[in-house]
């Protein structure tokens, strides 16, 4: 905001802001935007939780893509331990957990393991879309990546984000402990304790003493599959973080650059590593607490640029098999970055065409929010969307984020507020286009590889 002259700050409690930026939409009184006749806009929508929960996400891609959602999210399931249906739903899960489990750590080749897959999917239940436009079920399927002898998954407290209530479970005992215990209050210390099976004064723990007391407390769970076949770069795990812009009039934008977000310890699926939140959590508010942290990337974060040199290196044969399966209109050639892109943008589409209704009856001219989306690839290549967030981090805590932050908060500033409040015109610029000035880039913040003058939001829909 500092390159706006036009603006300056006021106290957090002033009611009679144009524009007002805070971490979370609590305590925004949406109704009363721009009700006191000062033109009014917020960084948030009101009814965002619709994809940035994550048993709301679930729910909008379910009741939008019905059978297919786990073409594109592994498998899931909610639940609510403060309802009726907690006993059954618990059931549900508790059957398909013990068919996987009949199946570890059984030897197979490849095509073994596919016909494995292919009877455990057979095996699977189906349940009907929470949906009263459709009347068809939900076939619960899992992709063959996600399996691989060990029965991994995820419990993940609904509400929370930068990798808190998050952890990785192998057994019944384990789930019915975790949610009993969250239900009332868990510290995350003794969550710890029950998944790892160690005795507290055994147990070591290389967190902070205030990120140990901390408790989690939750009614509503996510369940899902571990991918236990992802693809590592160096022997350790990784997610893709990227930035999307809902606008003021529900635009959707995608900025060019993201990040890959690295963990500091290899890739284990070992019993006695399954507590282990820095080989199995990427998020960077995790992940910074390790010895190893920055130790193999500056702040564990890798461009896309370094990926695919990566890749190319180390695996060709996975770049050329990926590419070579894509339909690539003749004359056209696409490389690696581009292809996972492209994957990307499918599924940010695929989001907001499943959760367009909500965000239309809450729209107002008075919102608009930057999202981050984590993806996680799998060792065939094929991307899956993990969780959407409302507050995506914004630290520079890398040299990378130094370079694309600023440019991304200030193209995205271009698309909203420079675009309602008319951004006032110096007299060099009067030979540029309206277009040019409120969605061009500035030569403050630039990017390698993009050129200065244009604004790195790509419009998707």
């Amino acid at each position: 905001m500092k390159t706006r002259p036009d603006w300056e700050e006021t106290p957090y409690y002033d009611s009679l802001f144009n524009f007002k930026w805070q971490q979370l939409s609590k305590g925004i009184m949406f109704d009363l935007l721009s009700s006191n006749g000062t033109k009014q806009i917020v960084n948030h929508y009101e009814n965002h939780k619709c994809i940035t929960t994550k048993n709301g996400l679930f729910k909008c891609l379910s009741d939008y893509c019905s059978e297919y959602v786990f073409d594109y999210v592994p498998l899931t399931f909610i639940i609510e331990s403060n309802t009726g249906e907690f006993k059954k739903n618990l059931a549900t899960f508790q059957a398909v957990f013990r068919t996987f489990d009949e199946n570890k750590h059984k030897e197979a080749t490849l095509s073994e393991h596919q016909e494995m897959m292919g009877r455990i999917n057979d095996s699977l239940p189906s349940i009907p879309l929470n949906n009263k436009k459709s009347t068809k079920n939900v076939k619960f399927c899992c992709n063959e990546t996600h399996f691989n002898g060990y029965n991994l998954w995820f419990l993940k407290c609904t509400q929370f984000n930068r990798g808190k209530g998050i952890y990785v479970f192998n057994s019944l005992d384990q789930l019915v402990s975790l949610i009993d215990g969250m239900d009332k209050g868990l510290p995350k210390t003794e969550a710890s304790m029950i998944i790892s099976n160690k005795d507290q004064k055994k147990k070591s723990s290389t967190q902070h003493p205030e990120v140990c007391s901390q408790k989690i407390k939750s009614s509503t769970f996510v369940i899902q599959k571990y991918i236990e076949k992802p693809l590592l770069i160096n022997d350790r795990k990784f997610d893709i973080r990227v930035w999307v812009l809902l606008t003021q009039d529900l635009k959707v934008y995608f900025f060019k650059e993201g990040y890959l977000r690295t963990s500091s310890e290899a890739f284990s699926l070992s019993e006695e590593n399954i507590d282990k939140e820095y080989v199995h959590l990427t998020n960077n508010a995790v992940q910074i607490n390790s010895t190893n942290y920055g130790k193999f990337e500056d702040g564990n974060q890798m461009s896309f640029n370094d990926f695919q040199d990566y890749l190319t290196e180390h695996d060709p044969d996975l770049v050329e098999k990926t590419l070579r399966n894509l339909d690539i209109p003749e004359g056209e050639e696409v490389d690696l970055k581009s292809y996972i892109l492209s994957e990307m943008k499918k599924l940010v589409v695929l989001t907001f065409l499943s959760s367009r209704e909500n965000f239309l009856n809450k729209s107002k001219n008075s919102s608009f929010e930057i999202f981050g989306f984590d993806f996680i690839v799998d060792c065939k290549m094929k991307l899956w969307l993990i969780e959407v967030n409302t507050n995506p981090c914004l630290e520079e805590s890398s040299e990378l984020l130094k370079s694309y932050l600023p440019r991304m908060i200030d193209d995205a500033f271009k698309l909203t507020i420079d675009v309602i409040f008319k951004k006032k015109i110096n007299l060099p610029d009067l030979q540029r286009s309206n277009e040019d000035i409120h969605e061009g880039a500035s030569q403050e913040f630039p990017v390698e590889g993009h050129p200065d003058d244009q604004n790195l939001w790509e419009l998707l829909l």
